[in-house]
Protein backbone atom coordinates (compact mmCIF):
# COMPACT_ATOMS: atom_id res chain seq x y z
CA UNK A 1 0.00 0.00 0.00
CA UNK A 2 1.58 3.27 -1.62
CA UNK A 3 1.39 6.06 1.31
CA UNK A 4 3.32 9.31 1.65
CA UNK A 5 5.81 9.03 5.05
CA UNK A 6 4.48 11.36 7.11
CA UNK A 7 3.26 10.52 10.48
CA UNK A 8 -0.52 11.73 9.68
CA UNK A 9 -0.15 9.48 6.24
CA UNK A 10 0.84 6.64 7.61
CA UNK A 11 -2.08 6.76 10.39
CA UNK A 12 -4.38 7.40 7.40
CA UNK A 13 -3.14 4.52 5.70
CA UNK A 14 -2.89 1.88 8.96
CA UNK A 15 -6.67 2.75 9.14
CA UNK A 16 -6.76 1.72 5.55
CA UNK A 17 -5.00 -0.80 5.98
CA UNK A 18 -7.40 -2.46 9.31
CA UNK A 19 -10.31 -1.67 7.65
CA UNK A 20 -8.90 -4.11 4.43
CA UNK A 21 -7.88 -6.77 7.11
CA UNK A 22 -10.95 -7.29 9.22
CA UNK A 23 -12.56 -7.98 5.56
CA UNK A 24 -9.56 -9.21 4.19
CA UNK A 25 -8.18 -11.45 6.14
CA UNK A 26 -6.61 -13.75 4.30
CA UNK A 27 -4.65 -10.79 2.95
CA UNK A 28 -1.44 -9.23 4.71
CA UNK A 29 -1.61 -5.52 3.63
CA UNK A 30 1.79 -3.92 3.85
CA UNK A 31 2.57 0.03 4.01
CA UNK A 32 5.04 1.17 1.89
CA UNK A 33 5.98 5.14 2.34
CA UNK A 34 7.06 7.31 -0.56
CA UNK A 35 8.33 10.32 -0.61
CA UNK A 36 6.13 12.70 -3.09
CA UNK A 37 6.98 16.24 -5.18
CA UNK A 38 5.33 18.43 -2.07
CA UNK A 39 7.41 16.43 0.66
CA UNK A 40 10.85 16.80 -1.08
CA UNK A 41 10.30 20.53 -2.14
CA UNK A 42 8.71 21.90 1.36
CA UNK A 43 9.83 25.48 0.21
CA UNK A 44 7.50 25.74 -2.53
CA UNK A 45 4.46 27.31 -2.14
CA UNK A 46 1.91 25.63 -3.17
CA UNK A 47 -0.61 28.63 -3.52
CA UNK A 48 1.79 29.31 -6.26
CA UNK A 49 2.16 25.84 -8.29
CA UNK A 50 0.51 25.65 -11.17
CA UNK A 51 0.98 21.47 -10.67
CA UNK A 52 -1.97 20.03 -9.11
CA UNK A 53 -1.50 16.57 -7.14
CA UNK A 54 2.51 17.12 -5.83
CA UNK A 55 1.03 14.75 -3.11
CA UNK A 56 0.31 11.97 -5.39
CA UNK A 57 1.62 11.71 -8.42
CA UNK A 58 4.42 8.95 -6.91
CA UNK A 59 2.05 7.08 -5.61
CA UNK A 60 -0.13 6.71 -8.49
CA UNK A 61 3.66 5.70 -10.41
CA UNK A 62 4.20 3.25 -7.71
CA UNK A 63 0.75 1.22 -8.67
CA UNK A 64 1.68 1.65 -12.60
CA UNK A 65 5.26 0.24 -11.77
CA UNK A 66 3.40 -2.68 -9.70
CA UNK A 67 5.23 -1.25 -6.66
CA UNK A 68 2.08 -1.18 -4.88
CA UNK A 69 -0.98 -2.88 -5.49
CA UNK A 70 -2.94 -0.21 -3.75
CA UNK A 71 -2.39 3.89 -2.81
CA UNK A 72 -3.68 5.71 0.03
CA UNK A 73 -4.69 9.75 -0.61
CA UNK A 74 -6.31 11.94 0.84
CA UNK A 75 -9.80 13.32 -1.23
CA UNK A 76 -8.27 16.68 -1.01
CA UNK A 77 -5.22 16.22 -2.58
CA UNK A 78 -6.84 14.32 -5.91
CA UNK A 79 -5.88 16.59 -9.11
CA UNK A 80 -9.46 17.27 -10.87
CA UNK A 81 -8.34 15.01 -13.82
CA UNK A 82 -8.34 11.29 -12.94
CA UNK A 83 -5.36 9.25 -14.46
CA UNK A 84 -6.11 6.79 -17.21
CA UNK A 85 -5.67 3.22 -16.35
CA UNK A 86 -6.25 4.16 -12.26
CA UNK A 87 -9.47 3.61 -10.51
CA UNK A 88 -10.84 5.50 -7.23
CA UNK A 89 -11.69 2.13 -6.01
CA UNK A 90 -12.87 3.00 -2.42
CA UNK A 91 -13.56 5.78 0.24
CA UNK A 92 -13.40 5.19 3.47
CA UNK A 93 -16.05 6.81 5.74
CA UNK A 94 -15.39 10.78 6.04
CA UNK A 95 -14.18 11.99 9.29
CA UNK A 96 -15.16 15.76 9.97
CA UNK A 97 -14.59 17.75 7.35
CA UNK A 98 -14.70 21.03 9.34
CA UNK A 99 -11.32 23.27 9.78
CA UNK A 100 -10.02 24.28 12.88
CA UNK A 101 -8.08 27.17 14.73
CA UNK A 102 -5.16 27.22 17.00
CA UNK A 103 -4.50 30.19 18.44
CA UNK A 104 -0.98 31.01 20.38
CA UNK A 105 -2.98 32.71 22.73
CA UNK A 106 -6.09 30.97 23.70
CA UNK A 107 -8.78 33.11 21.65
CA UNK A 108 -11.67 31.82 18.62
CA UNK A 109 -11.48 33.70 15.01
CA UNK A 110 -13.46 36.87 16.04
CA UNK A 111 -11.68 37.25 19.33
CA UNK A 112 -8.11 36.92 17.51
CA UNK A 113 -6.20 40.50 17.83
CA UNK A 114 -5.90 42.70 14.94
CA UNK A 115 -3.01 41.83 12.85
CA UNK A 116 -2.77 38.31 14.16
CA UNK A 117 -1.05 36.32 11.70
CA UNK A 118 -2.50 32.99 10.34
CA UNK A 119 -0.50 30.22 8.86
CA UNK A 120 -1.72 28.54 6.22
CA UNK A 121 -0.83 26.69 3.09
CA UNK A 122 -4.09 27.24 1.32
CA UNK A 123 -5.54 29.83 -0.90
CA UNK A 124 -8.99 28.78 0.22
CA UNK A 125 -8.11 29.28 3.50
CA UNK A 126 -6.92 32.56 3.46
CA UNK A 127 -8.96 34.12 1.19
CA UNK A 128 -12.22 32.85 3.88
CA UNK A 129 -10.14 34.49 6.59
CA UNK A 130 -9.62 37.45 4.62
CA UNK A 131 -13.60 37.20 4.31
CA UNK A 132 -14.76 37.24 7.91
CA UNK A 133 -11.56 38.74 9.44
CA UNK A 134 -10.16 41.34 6.62
CA UNK A 135 -7.78 42.63 9.69
CA UNK A 136 -5.48 39.57 9.86
CA UNK A 137 -3.12 38.70 7.93
CA UNK A 138 -2.67 35.08 6.29
CA UNK A 139 0.66 34.14 6.00
CA UNK A 140 1.83 31.42 4.07
CA UNK A 141 3.07 28.40 6.11
CA UNK A 142 4.42 24.54 4.65
CA UNK A 143 5.27 20.99 6.78
CA UNK A 144 3.62 18.86 8.77
CA UNK A 145 1.00 18.97 11.43
CA UNK A 146 3.61 19.02 13.86
CA UNK A 147 6.32 21.16 12.00
CA UNK A 148 3.38 23.63 11.93
CA UNK A 149 2.59 23.66 15.43
CA UNK A 150 6.26 24.24 16.91
CA UNK A 151 6.34 27.60 14.39
CA UNK A 152 3.38 28.48 16.57
CA UNK A 153 5.13 27.98 19.81
CA UNK A 154 8.02 29.75 18.61
CA UNK A 155 5.99 32.57 17.61
CA UNK A 156 6.52 32.50 13.69
CA UNK A 157 2.60 32.98 13.52
CA UNK A 158 -0.30 33.92 15.61
CA UNK A 159 -2.63 31.01 14.51
CA UNK A 160 -3.01 28.04 12.38
CA UNK A 161 -5.88 27.07 10.47
CA UNK A 162 -5.67 22.99 10.45
CA UNK A 163 -8.30 20.13 9.23
CA UNK A 164 -9.98 19.14 12.02
CA UNK A 165 -9.98 15.33 10.93
CA UNK A 166 -6.10 14.99 10.18
CA UNK A 167 -5.87 16.68 14.19
CA UNK A 168 -8.21 14.02 15.39
CA UNK A 169 -6.28 11.24 13.57
CA UNK A 170 -3.28 12.39 15.16
CA UNK A 171 -4.68 12.59 18.43
CA UNK A 172 -4.30 16.46 18.59
CA UNK A 173 -7.70 17.73 17.97
CA UNK A 174 -7.79 19.14 21.81
CA UNK A 175 -5.69 21.72 21.01
CA UNK A 176 -7.85 23.80 18.86
CA UNK A 177 -9.28 26.21 20.47
CA UNK A 178 -12.09 26.92 17.71
CA UNK A 179 -14.00 24.02 15.02
CA UNK A 180 -14.97 26.82 12.40
CA UNK A 181 -18.43 26.23 11.32
CA UNK A 182 -19.31 25.77 7.59
CA UNK A 183 -20.78 29.66 7.26
CA UNK A 184 -17.32 30.85 7.91
CA UNK A 185 -14.78 28.35 6.55
CA UNK A 186 -16.61 25.32 3.69
CA UNK A 187 -13.83 22.65 3.59
CA UNK A 188 -11.83 21.57 0.31
CA UNK A 189 -13.80 19.20 -2.23
CA UNK A 190 -13.00 15.88 -0.37
CA UNK A 191 -12.04 17.03 2.95
CA UNK A 192 -11.38 14.36 5.76
CA UNK A 193 -12.10 11.10 3.50
CA UNK A 194 -9.44 8.52 2.51
CA UNK A 195 -9.06 6.87 -0.85
CA UNK A 196 -8.07 4.01 -1.96
CA UNK A 197 -6.25 4.01 -5.51
CA UNK A 198 -5.86 0.73 -7.50
CA UNK A 199 -5.25 -0.34 -11.23
CA UNK A 200 -8.18 -0.26 -13.44
CA UNK A 201 -8.41 -4.03 -13.31
CA UNK A 202 -7.20 -5.68 -10.61
CA UNK A 203 -7.56 -8.04 -7.80
CA UNK A 204 -6.93 -5.06 -4.96
CA UNK A 205 -9.69 -3.00 -6.56
CA UNK A 206 -12.07 -5.63 -6.22
CA UNK A 207 -10.90 -5.99 -2.51
CA UNK A 208 -11.35 -2.34 -1.91
CA UNK A 209 -14.74 -2.15 -2.71
CA UNK A 210 -15.67 -4.34 -0.21
CA UNK A 211 -14.51 -1.35 2.24
CA UNK A 212 -16.43 1.81 0.34
CA UNK A 213 -18.71 3.74 2.10
CA UNK A 214 -21.40 5.06 -0.62
CA UNK A 215 -22.45 8.35 1.37
CA UNK A 216 -18.93 9.29 1.10
CA UNK A 217 -18.29 8.20 -2.42
CA UNK A 218 -21.55 9.87 -3.23
CA UNK A 219 -20.79 12.97 -1.31
CA UNK A 220 -16.73 13.75 -2.36
CA UNK A 221 -17.42 12.83 -6.11
CA UNK A 222 -20.46 15.78 -6.15
CA UNK A 223 -17.56 17.74 -4.74
CA UNK A 224 -15.49 16.92 -7.39
CA UNK A 225 -17.37 16.68 -10.11
CA UNK A 226 -18.51 20.24 -9.40
CA UNK A 227 -14.42 21.71 -9.11
CA UNK A 228 -13.82 20.22 -12.76
CA UNK A 229 -17.29 21.39 -13.55
CA UNK A 230 -15.79 24.76 -12.67
CA UNK A 231 -12.35 24.56 -14.00
CA UNK A 232 -10.49 24.84 -10.76
CA UNK A 233 -8.24 22.80 -9.08
CA UNK A 234 -7.38 21.76 -5.39
CA UNK A 235 -4.72 24.29 -5.58
CA UNK A 236 -8.46 27.01 -5.95
CA UNK A 237 -10.14 29.26 -3.87
CA UNK A 238 -13.52 27.25 -3.90
CA UNK A 239 -14.80 25.34 -0.72
CA UNK A 240 -17.50 22.55 -0.99
CA UNK A 241 -19.49 20.53 1.18
CA UNK A 242 -21.92 17.62 0.01
CA UNK A 243 -24.00 16.03 2.46
CA UNK A 244 -26.69 12.99 1.94
CA UNK A 245 -29.39 13.09 3.91
CA UNK A 246 -32.59 10.77 3.29
CA UNK A 247 -31.46 10.10 -0.10
CA UNK A 248 -30.92 13.75 -1.40
CA UNK A 249 -27.99 15.28 -1.95
CA UNK A 250 -27.30 18.76 -0.99
CA UNK A 251 -24.53 20.68 -2.04
CA UNK A 252 -23.13 23.70 -0.71
CA UNK A 253 -19.98 25.63 -2.49
CA UNK A 254 -17.94 29.12 -1.74
CA UNK A 255 -14.96 30.70 -4.53
CA UNK A 256 -13.86 33.94 -3.38
CA UNK A 257 -10.99 36.21 -4.69
CA UNK A 258 -7.71 35.96 -2.79
CA UNK A 259 -8.44 39.09 -1.08
CA UNK A 260 -11.71 37.93 0.29
CA UNK A 261 -13.31 41.17 -0.73
CA UNK A 262 -15.76 39.20 -3.38
CA UNK A 263 -17.74 35.55 -1.83
CA UNK A 264 -20.14 33.63 -4.54
CA UNK A 265 -22.27 31.47 -2.58
CA UNK A 266 -24.59 28.69 -3.99
CA UNK A 267 -26.48 26.29 -2.71
CA UNK A 268 -28.61 23.15 -3.75
CA UNK A 269 -30.66 20.40 -2.59
CA UNK A 270 -31.99 16.94 -4.44
CA UNK A 271 -32.23 13.49 -5.50
CA UNK A 272 -30.40 13.78 -9.31
CA UNK A 273 -26.59 14.60 -8.10
CA UNK A 274 -25.34 15.54 -11.81
CA UNK A 275 -28.55 18.15 -11.73
CA UNK A 276 -27.45 19.22 -8.28
CA UNK A 277 -24.12 19.82 -9.49
CA UNK A 278 -25.28 21.78 -12.12
CA UNK A 279 -27.16 23.61 -10.24
CA UNK A 280 -25.18 25.38 -8.05
CA UNK A 281 -22.32 25.12 -10.91
CA UNK A 282 -24.84 27.56 -12.86
CA UNK A 283 -25.53 29.80 -9.88
CA UNK A 284 -22.04 30.10 -9.18
CA UNK A 285 -20.94 30.97 -12.94
CA UNK A 286 -23.74 33.11 -13.19
CA UNK A 287 -22.06 35.14 -9.91
CA UNK A 288 -18.89 35.76 -12.17
CA UNK A 289 -17.10 32.59 -10.71
CA UNK A 290 -15.21 31.72 -13.89
CA UNK A 291 -13.13 34.99 -13.35
CA UNK A 292 -12.67 34.18 -10.31
CA UNK A 293 -10.84 30.99 -10.85
CA UNK A 294 -8.83 32.14 -13.63
CA UNK A 295 -5.36 31.45 -13.18
CA UNK A 296 -3.17 34.15 -15.33
CA UNK A 297 -0.35 32.47 -17.69
CA UNK A 298 -2.01 28.97 -16.68
CA UNK A 299 -3.56 28.00 -20.33
CA UNK A 300 -2.38 24.39 -20.10
CA UNK A 301 -4.23 23.40 -16.51
CA UNK A 302 -5.26 20.37 -17.14
CA UNK A 303 -3.07 18.98 -20.08
CA UNK A 304 -0.54 16.28 -19.66
CA UNK A 305 2.38 16.31 -21.96
CA UNK A 306 5.23 13.69 -22.37
CA UNK A 307 8.53 15.01 -22.72
CA UNK A 308 10.49 12.99 -24.91
CA UNK A 309 13.79 14.66 -24.73
CA UNK A 310 16.61 12.98 -23.30
CA UNK A 311 16.61 12.61 -19.91
CA UNK A 312 18.97 15.24 -19.12
CA UNK A 313 17.74 17.80 -21.20
CA UNK A 314 14.28 17.11 -20.82
CA UNK A 315 14.10 19.43 -16.97
CA UNK A 316 13.60 22.92 -19.13
CA UNK A 317 10.85 22.34 -21.23
CA UNK A 318 9.47 20.52 -18.44
CA UNK A 319 9.43 23.12 -15.98
CA UNK A 320 8.33 25.85 -18.68
CA UNK A 321 5.30 23.54 -19.18
CA UNK A 322 4.58 23.40 -15.86
CA UNK A 323 4.78 27.26 -15.23
CA UNK A 324 1.64 27.27 -17.65
CA UNK A 325 -0.16 24.41 -15.94
CA UNK A 326 0.05 21.56 -17.70
CA UNK A 327 1.47 18.39 -15.85
CA UNK A 328 4.93 17.56 -17.74
CA UNK A 329 5.27 13.80 -17.65
CA UNK A 330 9.53 13.55 -19.00
CA UNK A 331 9.33 10.25 -20.52
CA UNK A 332 12.64 9.70 -22.80
CA UNK A 333 12.74 8.40 -26.32
CA UNK A 334 16.32 8.66 -27.54
CA UNK A 335 19.25 8.89 -25.98
CA UNK A 336 22.66 10.58 -26.61
CA UNK A 337 25.61 8.58 -27.29
CA UNK A 338 28.87 10.06 -28.53
CA UNK A 339 30.59 8.57 -32.00
CA UNK A 340 33.80 7.79 -32.30
CA UNK A 341 35.63 10.87 -33.96
CA UNK A 342 39.14 10.25 -36.65
CA UNK A 343 42.22 11.71 -34.71
CA UNK A 344 43.36 13.40 -38.21
CA UNK A 345 40.04 15.20 -37.96
CA UNK A 346 41.09 17.06 -34.60
CA UNK A 347 44.25 17.69 -35.81
CA UNK A 348 42.97 19.24 -39.38
CA UNK A 349 40.67 21.81 -37.84
CA UNK A 350 42.80 24.73 -37.98
CA UNK A 351 42.06 24.54 -41.53
CA UNK A 352 38.58 25.13 -41.58
CA UNK A 353 37.09 28.85 -41.76
CA UNK A 354 33.86 27.81 -40.02
CA UNK A 355 32.14 25.38 -37.48
CA UNK A 356 28.34 25.21 -37.54
CA UNK A 357 26.67 24.07 -34.32
CA UNK A 358 23.55 22.43 -34.92
CA UNK A 359 22.80 21.25 -31.46
CA UNK A 360 23.77 22.08 -27.67
CA UNK A 361 24.76 17.93 -27.81
CA UNK A 362 27.22 18.26 -30.30
CA UNK A 363 29.19 21.12 -28.46
CA UNK A 364 29.01 19.59 -25.29
CA UNK A 365 31.13 16.35 -27.53
CA UNK A 366 33.05 18.96 -29.50
CA UNK A 367 34.59 19.58 -26.09
CA UNK A 368 35.00 15.41 -24.73
CA UNK A 369 36.86 15.63 -28.31
CA UNK A 370 39.06 18.24 -28.22
CA UNK A 371 40.35 18.06 -24.07
CA UNK A 372 40.95 13.89 -25.17
CA UNK A 373 43.12 15.12 -28.05
CA UNK A 374 44.34 18.33 -25.17
CA UNK A 375 44.01 20.71 -28.03
CA UNK A 376 42.21 24.11 -27.99
CA UNK A 377 40.01 25.61 -30.27
CA UNK A 378 41.71 27.33 -33.22
CA UNK A 379 40.66 30.93 -32.28
CA UNK A 380 40.76 31.73 -36.26
CA UNK A 381 37.14 29.74 -36.95
CA UNK A 382 34.58 31.36 -36.99
CA UNK A 383 30.99 29.65 -34.96
CA UNK A 384 27.17 29.33 -36.52
CA UNK A 385 24.86 28.17 -33.67
CA UNK A 386 21.59 27.24 -34.61
CA UNK A 387 19.50 28.49 -31.69
CA UNK A 388 20.16 30.55 -29.02
CA UNK A 389 20.53 27.29 -26.25
CA UNK A 390 23.33 25.75 -28.59
CA UNK A 391 25.13 29.54 -28.68
CA UNK A 392 24.76 30.12 -24.65
CA UNK A 393 26.65 26.27 -24.27
CA UNK A 394 29.43 27.19 -27.43
CA UNK A 395 29.88 30.39 -25.44
CA UNK A 396 30.13 28.41 -21.86
CA UNK A 397 32.78 26.50 -24.32
CA UNK A 398 35.10 29.40 -24.94
CA UNK A 399 33.59 29.36 -28.85
CA UNK A 400 31.65 32.28 -29.21
CA UNK A 401 29.31 32.41 -31.63
CA UNK A 402 29.20 34.62 -34.74
CA UNK A 403 26.34 34.05 -35.91
CA UNK A 404 22.75 32.71 -34.83
CA UNK A 405 20.13 32.98 -37.10
CA UNK A 406 16.45 34.68 -36.44
CA UNK A 407 14.46 31.36 -36.80
CA UNK A 408 16.18 28.16 -35.07
CA UNK A 409 16.10 25.69 -38.19
CA UNK A 410 18.35 24.04 -40.26
CA UNK A 411 17.11 25.86 -43.57
CA UNK A 412 17.65 28.95 -41.77
CA UNK A 413 21.35 29.19 -40.09
CA UNK A 414 22.01 27.56 -44.32
CA UNK A 415 20.46 30.81 -45.40
CA UNK A 416 22.49 32.77 -43.18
Amino acid sequence: MATRGSALAMIQAQLAADALARLNPEHEFVLAPLTTHGDRHPSIRLSDSPREGVFVKELEQALIDGRAELAVHSAKDLPTLGTPGLALAAFLPRADARDALIARVPATLSELAPGSRIGTGSPRRAAQIAAVRPDLLAVEIRGNVDTRLRRLAEGMVDGLILAVAGLERLGRLGEAHELLPFDVMLPAPGQGALVLQTLDDSEARRLAAAVDDAPTRRAVEAERTLLRRLGGGCLSALGAYALTEGGDLTLQAVVLDPSGRTVIRAAARGRDDAGVVNDVAARLEAQGAAHLLERPGASLVGLRIMVTRADRQATGLADALTALGAEAIICPVIAIEPIAVDPALVHDLSRYDWLVLTSANGVDRLGEILREANRDFPVHIKVAAIGPETAARAQEAGMTPALVPSRFVAEELAQA
